[in-house]
């Protein structure tokens, strides 16, 4: 496999286990070596894939992602595919290894913001569209708990807005290891409903539909 020259690329962003780059419309995620956790005043560094092993069972988060991509576009019913990032292999680059997918864009040519850096809300629709993709998850096994402000995208059409799912590993109860109670569906549900009222009330009500 030919390896990318990661030098051009451009940070656009970071979360707790990865940091992410850009170029054209391509999004790169590269894994942290470490993360960084707090006690009583002291921030400790563990080994990303060594924690990932011991807390999910989870070796490459990256390699689990596109698992998880590629399982869901094969039983998700289409016209809900393209509110989901796509992912499409895995990367050799002088950073080391890279997940690569497709880089939001709206229709003029800018990046989307995520729901936060666009620090608002939409119309009815967006709402109910974003409901429809959580539920539709659940509904074909695959319970996503990993609904934020920061893995949900505002993207613009030519008319309108509409929510873009950009982060699928928090997906399946492994990567809730001690809540057992998510066997249940009932329990599973009320906790993507939860999920889906705490981000409706803090963004969801700034323009009115």
């Amino acid at each position: 496999m030919e390896i990318l020259d990661a030098s051009g690329l451009e940070k656009i962003g970071e979360g707790r286990y990865r940091e992410v780059y850009c170029d054209g419309n391509l999004c790169f995620k590269f894994p942290k070596k470490y993360l960084l956790k707090r006690y009583c005043g002291y921030e400790l560094k563990y080994p990303l894939q060594r924690y990932s092993q011991y807390k999910f069972g989870i070796r490459d988060i990256n390699v689990y992602e596109l698992e998880i991509f590629r399982h869901v576009t094969s039983t998700l019913d289409s016209p809900l595919l393209k509110q989901i990032v796509s992912l499409s292999d895995i990367q050799e680059t002088t950073r080391g290894q890279a997940l690569v997918g497709e880089l939001i864009m709206n229709s003029d040519g800018s990046v989307a913001r995520s729901l936060r850096s666009y620090k608002g809300a939409t119309n009815r629709k967006f709402w109910e569209t974003l409901r429809e993709i959580c539920f539709s998850l659940e509904n074909k096994g695959f319970s996503y708990f990993g609904l934020s402000d920061e893995n949900v995208v505002v993207r613009e059409p030519s008319e309108g807005v509409e929510p873009v799912v950009v982060d699928l590993k928090r997906i399946g109860r492994r990567m809730l290891p001690f809540q057992p109670l998510l066997l249940f569906r009932g329990v599973r549900q009320s906790k993507i409903q939860r999920a889906l009222e705490r981000l409706y009330e803090e963004y969801g009500r700034v323009i009115s539909s």
